[in-house]
């Protein structure tokens, strides 16, 4: 690829290298929202979509924004809580690794609140963005942060204890 997404862990503020033309273009996220880690391409949708997470309710989304004018278009809403990984499981299916805790006032969410399960929930992209499945971690302790899908269609999903985030 020509062109590389890059965005802050925690923060507003993204960016598109062009390799080819070597400008860097950058992308905000609009009002108390902050990106919160990974994107996807979606082809069909001809859109990239960022995980971002509004510091104001704690609601995570991924938020899609046109690949050539990098202007912001649909958001799809996921979960309580902050969203992190996201892979393509399906052909119409995103995986998208959800925290379920909601940042502190600073946007910091390894001191935040739990406000839902820890997850890995599966959004029909093909449509409005349904909810199609969601396994969660039942232990409160437990973060899930990283996951990867096996060419057998399994998945392994990195967690870590809550209490030591940020340590």
């Amino acid at each position: 690829p020509s062109r590389y997404l890059g965005m802050e862990k925690w923060g507003a503020h993204a960016a598109i290298v062009d390799f080819d033309t070597e400008i860097v273009t950058p992308i905000s996220s609009a009002g108390n929202n902050w990106f919160y880690g990974h994107g996807s391409y979606i082809k069909e949708k001809g859109a990239f979509y960022l995980a971002r997470v509004s510091l104001d309710t704690g609601k995570g989304y991924y938020a899609a924004y046109d690949p050539e004018t990098y202007q912001p278009g649909e958001e799809i809403y996921v979960t309580p809580g902050g969203l992190h990984d996201c892979h393509r499981v399906a052909d119409n299916t995103l995986a998208i690794a959800a925290s379920g805790i909601k940042a502190d006032e600073r946007g910091d969410p390894r001191k935040g609140l739990r406000v839902a399960k820890s997850s890995i929930t599966f959004v029909d992209i093909a449509g409005k963005g349904d909810i199609v499945r969601e396994l969660t971690i039942d232990d409160p302790q437990q973060v899930i942060g990283h996951f990867q899908v096996t060419k057998h269609g399994k998945i392994i999903a990195l967690s870590g204890p809550l209490r030591q985030m940020g340590t």
